[in-house]
């Protein structure tokens, strides 16, 4: 995977995180209002200001909207975790959906104009997608449902409807529209900044990758053997074993087809290696000695992976020429009291056993 495809993939697990995170947050605006709603009517009811019967408020002021708000966020629930619907879809419908809730809520208090400031949240949170589109759309629903909310007040025999308060909810429709502005122009400066962040990420990866690459083979040099040797030695809680081979009779190569030839037979054991080694873990030691690092396999598997290379590398060809390039192999397993020095040279003797062996040999270090 590129770079550039890495990136875009952690940026959309982010914007996943927070679609999950949205609607959590309906949960809790449920819960919150459904608890305000609660202490309104105990508060209401003490200082005798009811203005209807105690079963009228309980049911149009309690139970009606929590009702309504709990089907809004469990169908929020159901549109996140539905694997057809596309995740563009997603963000809208649960952005709609706390529109709605605000809406709810603002209508059923709509006599207090302050309480429309409630619609404006919604326009807040979608600036987490950075999506302009997105957040004009929830801005116009907000305007449209806050003009609804207040015209709801004139129709309620229970409310009063004035000058007052029209004016007043006028003054919190600009305010919203100026917030709609406010949201875009944050949303410009959040893509320039995840632009200027992605980029020099980038641009540290491909100097990382240009530090502990080897140019050649492609695989991980010594620079980052030697890294992650320092890192691997102090881990006490898994199981490791390091893989020492080199290319039998490498000098033939040399001397019978050129060194660029040579350079050939290095780049197929690296291409080899890249394709059959798990997690990136082999690394060109030097010449054409490489190692392979094992975290938490069997014996039995590590062997049936090294006899996979061997294979492949007995009948590459190269430039059209058909070669039999084999490997000798040394396997150390990693002891806790052990240095990496020591693991080393362990691995190392193995190889050299292999060679006297006959080459092409697997030996593990007993």
């Amino acid at each position: 995977m590129k770079n550039k495809d890495l990136a875009y993939d952690k940026y959309q697990r982010m914007n996943f995180y927070w679609l999950k995170t949205h609607v959590k947050l309906l949960y809790i605006g449920c819960l919150i209002g459904f608890v305000v709603e609660v202490s309104m009517m105990f508060a209401i009811y003490q200082i005798d200001y009811l203005s209807s019967s105690f079963s009228h408020y309980i049911h149009k002021y309690v139970l009606f909207p929590t009702l309504v708000n709990l089907m809004v966020c469990f169908l929020a629930s159901y549109l996140v975790n539905n694997r057809k619907i596309s995740f563009k879809s997603k963000q809208y419908s649960v952005s709609i959906l706390t529109v709605i809730l605000t809406f709810v809520f603002s209508s059923v208090h709509n006599s207090f104009v302050s309480v429309l400031i409630l619609l404006g949240f919604p326009i807040l949170i979608t600036i987490i997608y950075e999506d302009e589109k997105l957040t004009s759309v929830v801005t116009v629903l907000s305007l449209i449902l806050m003009f609804i909310s207040s015209c709801f007040l004139e129709w309620d025999p229970d409310k009063v409807f004035n000058s007052t308060y029209l004016l007043n909810t006028m003054v919190i429709m600009v305010s919203t529209f100026l917030l709609w502005v406010i949201s875009c122009s944050m949303i410009h400066f959040i893509e320039k900044k995840s632009k200027i962040i992605i980029e020099d990420s980038m641009e540290k990866f491909d100097l990382e990758k240009r530090i502990y690459i080897d140019g050649l083979t492609l695989i991980k040099n010594k620079d980052a053997f030697d890294k992650e040797m320092d890192e691997i030695t102090k881990d006490s809680k898994n199981i490791y074993h390091l893989v020492m081979f080199d290319i039998d009779l490498f000098k033939a190569f040399n001397d019978d087809f050129g060194h660029l030839f040579g350079d050939r037979v290095l780049t197929s054991v690296g291409k080899i290696l890249l394709e059959n080694i798990p997690e990136q873990s082999a690394y060109r030691y030097g010449g054409d000695e490489f190692c392979v690092i094992f975290k938490n396999y069997s014996e039995h598997e590590i062997e049936e992976k090294l006899k996979l290379v061997q294979k492949q590398l007995k009948t590459t060809q190269i430039k059209g020429v058909s070669v039999e390039i084999t490997i000798s192999i040394g396997v150390a397993v990693k002891e806790n009291i052990m240095t990496k020095e020591e693991w080393i040279a362990k691995a190392d003797k193995a190889l050299y056993l292999s060679k006297n062996s006959g080459r092409n040999q697997i030996t593990f270090s007993q």
